[in-house]
């Protein structure tokens, strides 16, 4: 404050001294001259009109009541006498001093509009840029964020859609603008999206969230979750905000793991394999449905450990407590066998082995599987039982058996049957492998080898019949079956067969052939109860082409016969044939029963789910001639799957979207389970398992008392929610988290820990930052603006008004020089006063400019010589040139065509032109400082050029050389090069800048012809 002071008293003194002296020197001319009251008068407001520009109306002030004394004082008679005889005398002093003191008012009062006027000048263009940077970032951010953006109206017209969405569709932005949104939505899911964007319509500012499909130009198909709002426009408009995330891979995801989970339940219980979880800790143990259906219990029992003692036998009791008591003390795996006693009485036998696991220190959890052996005691209870009665079941079935081995390529084990089979006496002793094989007919025995080798090569069973031809004449049948056993190495080391005499059974089936030509006969019988049946029965061929549809069939699809080979495949929904085809297919490959479902479209246009069941006939060769199936209608079933699925998937998406992850905790509030979207917030799930909440914390220390409440609520069993507090990633960075819990108590009350979500809220707490300080930031903007106006005003009054005060100056020394001679030069005199009057007029005229500038009135533009324009600026900054060592040349093209332009500006435009190369040349040392200005024209314009040899422009910096408060300089506010260019494109040209061949850079503007010279 006191600096201020002392600089304005300064600036007053400076102003008074200066002013004193002009007014001195004026006075001194005018009375050696001789001129009169009046003249004198103007030539003092003059002088005080010019140091009022100086700024200090003070001393203004007292120059105006100086300039008076010196009028009357000096100038009204009587001469040296401050007493005034004449009335006129004495208005023309007081209108000199009272037009003196107003015309210091105007001026104080236009300058402080000039300054309000180029402040608000330069917030609103301040205001501009923020708005014009704004909207880039938004629309950046719409365009290239990776996520679709559709702005829709309220009849479902696209308004909007940004690159990337429209991309992902395969489509450009134009393609969709203009168009219904429901052309992107598959069809079936229509419906949906047009009762969502009603909801969003009637709840104007609501979040929705939905997931729907839609489809791409190349007619895929993707899942996307939509989240929609309705907003109302400036122009009272509805529209739509929607955003879609792809999720087509979690949607593939879900439904592997659903077929997953199926498969796994199939096999376990087609192997009568149940499985089991059991934690020590807590006591929690958790069955599968099959160990449930083993067990004998209802699912919707609570299991204990105590079930599995009390559902077990009297006679193992003891064994199995002793198993359970063991493995929970030493926490080891266990492998054992003990019956159930059922409650109908019945036994069975089960083999159960877990495996231990501890997923914390002190947290021991035993992983098992339990199987139903009861069958496979009661076999081998038969087996032993039925090895009595092998031999005489051999006999009495004529059926032989025999082993194989594959490495000596000969029988190690041979039943007595087999020798009566192939016409010889047992009791003879051992037939040689080749005297049985010459009983085999000889193309049966090649067709015999190829299965068993077959059987090796493949480890796979084999079956094959062949003829043995006795010494009698006769002939029998033999239907060998095969069986491969492997070593520990995976290699066949023998084969185990039987031979069963089905002579027997062939004339029977011979028979039985003749028997079923017998009832060919009755097609139509059987035709009749075919088409009665309510099932849509069909036959196909071996290649699985369609040849008969009973009548149920037909009616449904509104097929004929004759169209049942091409008809039947259209029937079926697009969506389903292609997966339809790949199962039939791979059913027929496989060559034994299977079942597909599919879509079926109905006579009357209607699609319903059906049940496709197959199953192949073959010859006596065991070739496929014939596959017959039938169709059942599970439309019904296939609905309330569809629900159940939809109920599990809302329940799913409301744990999901509630927030970013799912968390519990024990007793011991250590966290026991994390779901892994965790993973987004940079830290790693499997580092937070068995930690507290605030051992990962990284402001525990920082902020005591919040977390002291914190645990404070925890251990009073309290639900907290949005608890914020700080963690840190993987790589060190802050993480800020928001917790929410509640505590969960077993069905006895017993407090286990707590349950909760917990949220990313980074961006948020980064954002809050940011924008704090961002309005630093512009505050102290707004003052270095406020700052760079005042001076950049200042420094154009200067230099504007310096030239017409050196021309005052110089014209009234060279006045004195006549008036000194021993014979004054009168006329000489009288130009030189005339030029001051000039050089006044010049000054006012400037003033009048500021004026106008200040008041906002368009420029005055009047035809100029881009080469005056340049010689009338040299010596405005000859002085700079001096002080800089800069010696500045000037290459003008003579001749140019007028420009139309305002000087004073045009002249402020190379004025700071040549600055910013002399400041360029400021460290060069090794080189002359030269600066060049040339000028010169093409067709259509005029070129004015500056070039330097300083340092040049960096190429980082090339693109920004224009840019508001951009600069190179330590001390620049980048507003110098912006209002050159600002100006000389609202002369409709361009200025631009390049860098020289050699050291330097060139400013270069280019400015139109005048029209009246292009005529």
């Amino acid at each position: 404050m006191a600096r201020n002071q002392l600089t304005n008293f300064e600036n007053l003194a400076a102003q008074f001294f200066f002013g004193s002296l002009a007014l001195a020197f004026l006075t001194w001319a005018l009375f050696r001259l001789g001129v009169d009251l009046a003249s004198t008068a103007f030539a003092y407001l003059i002088v005080v009109v010019l140091f009022s520009l100086m700024g200090s109306i003070a001393a203004s002030a007292l120059l105006a009541v100086m300039s008076v004394a010196s009028l009357v004082y000096f100038f009204a008679p009587l001469t040296f006498d401050f007493r005034i005889d004449n009335p006129q005398h004495i208005m023309v002093a007081v209108a000199s001093l009272l037009t003196s003191l107003i015309v210091m008012l105007l001026i104080r009062s236009y300058r402080q509009r000039m300054e309000s006027a180029l402040q608000a000048e330069a917030n609103l263009r301040r205001g501009e840029a923020y708005l014009r940077d704004s909207e880039r970032q938004w629309r950046e951010f719409f365009e290239d964020n990776p996520i679709m953006y559709f702005i829709v109206d309220g009849t479902g017209t696209v308004l909007s859609v940004n690159t990337f969405g429209a991309k992902k569709l395969g489509y450009s932005a134009t393609d969709v603008v203009g168009q219904s949104v429901l052309n992107v939505v598959y069809e079936e899911d229509r419906d949906v999206a047009r009762r969502n964007v009603g909801l969003c319509l009637e709840t104007i500012g609501q979040t929705h969230t939905w997931e729907i499909r839609k489809v791409c130009k190349d007619g895929s198909v993707l899942w996307v979750r939509e989240n929609a709002k309705a907003l109302r426009r400036l122009d009272d408009q509805l529209i739509i905000l929607v955003a879609c995330e792809d999720i087509t891979e979690r949607k593939h995801t879900e439904n592997a793991l659903r077929q997953s989970e199926a498969h796994l339940a199939e096999a376990q219980r087609l192997s009568l394999t149940g499985s089991f979880g059991w934690r020590i800790a807590t006591g929690e143990v958790t069955w599968s449905s099959e160990t449930f259906r083993i067990f004998g219990y209802d699912e919707a029992s609570s299991v204990t450990i105590d079930m599995v003692v009390e559902r077990t036998h009297p006679e193992d009791r003891a064994a199995v407590q002793k198993t359970i008591d063991r493995a929970s003390r030493d926490g080891k795996d266990f492998d054992h066998e003990y019956r159930l006693l059922m409650p109908d009485g019945s036994v069975k036998y089960v083999h159960a082995v877990a495996r231990a696991a501890k997923d914390a220190p002190d947290s021991i959890e035993f992983v098992g599987a339990v199987t139903d052996v009861t069958v496979a005691k009661e076999a081998e209870r038969k087996l032993r039982r039925s090895e009595a009665y092998l031999a005489e079941a051999q006999r009495l079935s004529r059926t032989s058996s025999w082993v194989w081995d594959v490495s000596r390529r000969e029988f190690v084990y041979r039943s007595a049957a087999v020798y009566d089979l192939f016409g010889f006496d047992p009791e003879k002793g051992a037939v040689p492998l080749k005297a049985l094989r010459d009983h085999i007919v000889p193309e049966d025995g090649v067709r015999n080898v190829e299965a068993a080798s077959r059987a090796i090569r493949e480890n796979a069973d084999f079956e094959v019949d062949f003829r043995v031809a006795i010494p009698d004449g006769s002939i029998k049948r033999v239907h060998c079956v095969g069986h491969p056993v492997v070593s520990s190495d995976g290699e066949v080391v023998e084969l185990i067969g039987t031979h069963i005499d089905v002579t027997e059974q062939h004339e029977a089936k011979e028979k039985l052939q003749k028997a079923f030509d017998e009832i060919k006969k009755s097609e139509d019988h059987l035709r009749l109860v075919i088409d009665t049946i309510p099932t849509l029965v069909w036959r196909a061929g071996p290649e699985g082409i369609p040849d008969f549809l009973n009548q149920p069939a037909l009616d449904y699809t509104g097929l004929s016969l004759d169209q049942a080979e091409t008809g039947w495949p259209r029937a079926f929904h697009p969506d389903d044939k292609m997966g339809m085809l790949q199962k039939w297919s791979a059913i027929r490959e496989s060559a034994i029963r299977g079942g597909l479902e599919a879509r079926l479209r109905r006579f009357d246009g209607e699609y319903r789910w059906f049940l496709f069941e197959a199953e192949p006939m073959r010859d006596e060769a065991g070739n496929i001639v014939k596959w017959y199936g039938s169709a059942t209608d599970i439309e019904d079933r296939k609905q309330t799957e569809v629900a159940l699925r939809e109920s599990e998937q809302r329940f799913r998406d409301y744990a999901e979207t509630g927030s970013d992850w799912l968390w519990e905790t024990g007793p011991d509030h250590r966290i026991t389970r994390i779901s892994e979207p965790l993973n987004a917030a940079g830290i790693v799930p499997s580092s937070a398992i068995g930690s507290a909440r605030w051992d990962i914390a990284t402001d525990v220390e920082s902020e005591p008392e919040k977390w002291r409440l914190h645990r404070a609520m925890l251990d009073a069993h309290r639900p907290f929610r949005d608890f914020v507090y700080r963690a840190a990633s993987g790589t060190g960075s802050p993480v800020y988290v928001r917790s929410s819990g509640k505590p969960i108590y077993d069905a006895n009350g017993n407090f286990l820990g707590y349950r909760g979500t917990g949220t990313d809220i980074t961006a948020t707490i980064r954002a809050d930052h940011a924008e704090q300080a961002l309005r630093k930031t512009q505050a102290e903007l707004a003052h270095v603006t406020r700052v760079t106006t005042l001076g950049e005003l200042a420094a154009s009054i200067a230099h504007e008004v310096n030239q017409p005060l050196a021309g005052v100056v110089a014209n009234a020394e060279a006045c004195l020089r006549w008036l000194d001679r021993g014979n004054p030069d009168l006329d000489a005199a009288r130009r030189s006063v005339e030029w001051i009057i000039d050089d006044g007029n010049r000054a006012g005229e400037v003033i009048r400019r500021v004026r106008a500038l200040v008041n906002q009135t368009s420029h005055e533009k009047v035809p100029l010589d881009v080469n005056d324009v340049v010689r009338e600026t040299i010596p405005l900054v000859q002085r700079e040139l001096i002080s800089h060592r800069v010696s500045l040349r000037t290459e003008l093209a003579p001749a140019l065509p007028m420009i139309l332009g305002d000087r004073v500006q045009l002249q402020q435009v190379i004025i700071n032109l040549v600055m910013n190369g002399m400041e360029a040349m400021q460290s060069v040392t090794d080189r002359p400082r030269e600066l060049v200005i040339r000028s010169g024209q093409d067709e259509t314009q005029v070129l004015v050029s500056v070039t330097d040899c300083g340092n040049g422009i960096p190429t980082e910096n090339a693109a920004r050389l224009f840019d508001a408060f951009f600069s190179t300089k330590s001390s620049g506010l980048g507003m110098g090069l912006s209002i050159c260019r600002s100006i000389v494109e609202a002369h409709g040209g361009r200025l631009s800048a390049s860098g020289n061949e050699g050291p330097g850079a060139t400013f270069q503007f280019d400015l139109p012809l005048h029209q009246e010279d292009e005529s």
